[in-house]
């Protein structure tokens, strides 16, 4: 019995890119938000280079298959 081949991933590259933006404005969002929240002012940074690690780790994951 044979394991059912894996999927392709997409090979459009605007599929990594759209992860990339998004992380970034989604985490640099939310860092925004708690920034506003705990009056700090380094949070956004943060949750912008957060967001872009989390993606490209995706990114990977993604088209490496592992």
């Amino acid at each position: 019995m044979s394991d059912p081949p894996k999927p392709q991933p997409p090979s459009d590259p605007w599929v990594a890119f759209g992860y990339l933006v998004g992380g970034a404005a989604f985490y640099g969002g939310l860092g925004w938000l708690l920034d506003r929240v705990f009056e700090t002012s380094f949070l956004l940074p943060v949750g912008i280079f957060f967001g872009i690690g989390l993606a490209m780790w995706l990114v990977f994951r993604l088209y490496l298959n592992a």
